[in-house]
């Protein structure tokens, strides 16, 4: 699905000419440590270089890369449903393992709003607030109303868990762009464009992880996040 499927549609939109595609992706691109990770990987890859034949062609393409949408499917909220549900204590991986938060309200935003700014080949990624796990199940049990709930650590799942998720590589600030709202990366090889330059004034100067984020969420903002998720 990842690699191939992101090749057939982009193949298609192209073929068809289909104005804008835009790729979503993750954080586990960034750096990756396991499988699943490498095919997201291989999936911006493609869609970054496949401008080279689509951007002549009329068709543009770009990537937009976050961290952790609360309540979306896979999402911890999920299980921690079921768990409280079935009086079970909360399963917490590590209490020290931080993650950048964001809702689906959110997450649609800023996909719209890099669909409409693409230039083509561009990935984008938002500046977002971090949280760490132990943090969110605090605000999980009291947004269900509970003072205090249970928990217990499990230690990280196998096939490489990340403690720390990171929106930025330690190679890719070189090449990426603070717009104000959104870090720019731009792609190391463009074919399709003479210029392409990252503005000096604006650029990213170092990596970006989720234990060291321009902010942590306090509980009771995650609270009110969490009151967005259906």
């Amino acid at each position: 699905t990842n690699i191939q499927g992101t090749m057939n549609v982009i193949r298609a939109a192209t073929e068809v000419g289909v104005a804008r595609v835009l790729v979503v992706s993750s954080d586990k691109a960034v750096e990756p440590v396991n499988l699943y990770g490498v095919t997201k990987c291989a999936a911006e890859c493609y869609a970054v270089q496949s401008n080279s034949y689509a951007w002549p062609r009329g068709t543009r393409i770009g990537v937009v890369r976050y961290g952790n949408v609360l309540g979306s499917r896979g999402s911890v909220i999920g299980v921690w449903r079921e768990q409280l549900q079935r009086g079970l204590p909360l399963t917490i991986t590590d209490p020290g393992m931080t993650r950048f938060i964001l809702t689906l309200s959110q997450a649609a935003a800023f996909c719209l709003a890099a669909l409409a700014d693409m230039e083509g080949g561009e990935i984008f990624v938002p500046r977002l607030p971090a949280a760490k796990i132990a943090a969110l199940a605090l605000a999980f049990g009291r947004e269900a109303g509970l003072d205090d709930v249970p928990t217990v650590t499990t230690s990280l799942r196998p096939g490489s868990e990340k403690l720390h998720e990171a929106l930025l590589t330690r190679e890719e600030p070189t090449r990426t762009w603070w717009d104000g709202t959104r870090m720019i990366v731009l792609p190391s090889h463009h074919s399709w464009r003479e210029k392409w330059e990252v503005p000096i004034w604006q650029r990213v100067e170092k990596p970006y992880s989720s234990d060291a984020p321009d902010k942590w969420l306090s509980v009771e903002e995650l609270i009110e996040m969490l009151k967005e998720v259906p």
